[in-house]
């Protein structure tokens, strides 16, 4: 195989039916994980996205400075807020009903990559590869852990490598139009995928037909005009979004200001993420040039464009953990395919790394993977986050109108969407430095469980460190900020602009 599949015919063997069983046991797993546990990987999951989806549903929530001068797109906020419509529509929108039911719609979302790598590794590889790719990618605990999370880096990747499946295909009618579609989709997403998107189509420029380029045409710029035309919706401009995005963050330099790391960076992450699970695939994958050539090039694109931009996160490189596991079960199953001819057992040998590959994850998941707290700092990821379940408590109090959250800052709390009470909400230093300056405004204060006592306000929930304390007398009405704002404000950013 050269990496180009031939044109669909009715010869080819058909898919694996036990590709479902394998995509239902990892559904199983991402919503049970889900279930059990409730934190945010990063401040923007939560006020970039969710927040942004209860806005526009509920028509109230923070503003972070992002949505004050237009640098993103509303496309993950109105796919947030159509559930959160739904239950208001339905009267049953209480927190305990939609923020479950968000994370199902993002769950299975995340299901197509399961899909997607038995794709890839069956038409690039061999039927054994694509079916381990598959598994890789149902219980991979990056994969999981990410599943439920409404972040553009990882949508846009259910996209890209659903791309990247489309192309590898057997070609049919339809295809060439899927791709243009789920490629511009990726791209209106996360715009830094579109070098890796440009590849891929290339690709497809060299392959296919006019009449397919048409139809991949068709789609794409159908996907380009609704992205525009959202633009044009919620900021008043087309791609207003993606203008702002460029020169906010590379002429202006504003990413800069959340830092920078040096370009080697990326791989010390993979590494530490992954048990340098990549540092042995990819050099056994280049003997495999000829097969893997289409995966080893996108790796290298997204990893390589993003190491080039001083600010760095690992959640921007994530397609780069899905393609690691679907050239790790390509070189694994043609390593396999080899012994099997000395007499080993195949299945046995199989099963075995399947295995292997089942304590990597699930020490991933423990986080006893060497060098793992680098990447992933903190508590283990099946964690609760206490500062959202007290959210999620004071948003069941029936006396709640006013709350001031005394200890850490607002970005580490879960906003309106946790709350889900119209009610003015402060935060220290933000718009008063104590407590008792707060006494006036609120009905409830959130505090170290070690605070000191405020006069009128006795404890009621303990929730890890953290203690709700309510007012003793509830008032008719409680004192306002006159210059209160549900906008948020970044230092740096309010002072250069």
């Amino acid at each position: 195989m050269n990496g180009m599949p031939p044109v669909a015919n009715e010869s080819a063997p058909a898919p694996w039916w036990g590709l479902y069983v394998v995509a239902l046991a990892g559904l199983f797993v991402r919503l049970a994980f889900a279930s059990v546990t409730d934190h945010a990987y990063h401040p923007d999951e939560v006020y970039q996205y969710l927040e942004q989806g209860h806005r526009l549903a509920f028509g109230y929530g923070i503003i972070p400075w992002e949505y004050r001068f237009g640098t993103r797109s509303w496309l993950i906020p109105g796919l947030v807020a159509a559930p959160l419509a739904l239950c208001q529509l339905l009267h049953v929108d209480p927190p305990a009903v939609y923020i479950p039911l968000v994370k199902s719609l993002f769950c299975l979302l995340s299901e197509s990559l399961i899909f997607a790598a038995y794709a890839i590794g069956r038409n690039l590889a061999s039927e054994m590869a694509g079916r381990v790719a598959a598994v890789f990618c149902a219980f991979w605990y990056e994969l999981v852990y990410f599943a439920p999370r409404p972040l553009t880096d990882i949508v846009s990747t259910y996209c890209l490598l659903s791309a990247l499946a489309c192309l590898v295909q057997p070609r049919g009618r339809r295809q060439p139009l899927l791709f243009g579609f789920i490629a511009a989709l990726s791209v209106a997403m996360r715009l830094q995928f579109a070098p890796v998107i440009a590849f891929l189509v290339a690709i497809a420029a060299f392959r296919w037909d006019k009449r397919a380029l048409l139809r991949c045409a068709a789609g794409f710029a159908g996907v380009v005009f609704f992205a525009g035309w959202v633009d044009r919706l919620t900021w008043g401009g087309w791609f207003v979004s993606y203008y702002n995005n460029v020169v906010f963050n590379v002429v202006h330099g504003v990413s800069l200001l959340f830092g920078k790391e040096e370009p080697s960076w990326y791989f010390d992450q993979l590494s530490g993420a992954s048990g340098v699970l990549w540092a042995w695939s990819l050099p056994l994958a280049l003997l495999y040039l000829r097969k893997l050539w289409i995966p080893l090039v996108c790796l290298g694109i997204v990893v390589l464009t993003h190491s080039a931009l001083p600010h760095k996160e690992y959640r921007f490189i994530f397609p780069a953990v899905p393609l690691i596991l679907v050239l790790t079960a390509a070189v694994l199953t043609s390593f396999v395919d080899t012994v099997t001819q000395r007499g080993v057992n195949q299945r046995r040998l199989t099963g075995t790394a399947v295995l292997l590959f089942g304590c990597v994850s699930a020490a991933g998941f423990f986080k006893l993977l060497p060098d793992e707290d680098a990447v992933y700092p903190g508590s283990p990821l099946y964690a609760g986050d206490d500062k959202l379940q007290a959210f999620q408590a004071l948003a069941k109090d029936d006396d709640l109108a006013g709350l001031f959250v005394a200890t850490g800052g607002w970005d580490q709390y879960g906003g309106y969407y946790y709350l889900h009470r119209d009610i003015p909400m402060y935060f220290q230093s933000i718009h008063f430095q104590t407590m008792q300056e707060a006494g006036d405004y609120v009905s409830h204060i959130l505090c170290d469980a070690s605070a000191e006592v405020v006069p009128g306000f006795e404890p009621v929930s303990r929730i890890g460190p953290l203690e709700i304390r309510k007012r003793v007398t509830p008032c008719r009405s409680y004192s306002r900020l006159p210059s209160y704002t549900r906008h948020v404000f970044q230092a740096g950013i309010d002072g250069k602009y």
